[in-house]
């Protein structure tokens, strides 16, 4: 998955489901910066715990997904 940039959107439902990930960073064409904060700060907000190692995405949910009020910053 390292050079498609679709392996992040489905990073939480991964993680629903299975209680664990483990990614590589998302490649995928270059036409511009599309930074994946986003994705990672709304799932560590609903309990994940994500680290990275290698240039891998190591994502874990030891107490599951829990639904949460989530506020996107925007530049």
């Amino acid at each position: 998955m390292r050079k498609t940039r679709s392996s992040i959107v489905f990073l939480g439902a991964i993680l629903a489901r299975t209680g664990r990930a483990r990614i590589s960073f998302p490649g995928g064409c270059e036409i511009g910066s599309r930074p994946i904060d986003l994705h990672l700060n709304s799932l560590r907000e609903m309990g994940a715990d994500i680290r990275e190692k290698h240039g891998y995405l190591e994502c874990c949910v030891p107490n599951g997904l829990c639904g949460t009020k989530i506020t996107l910053s925007f530049p």
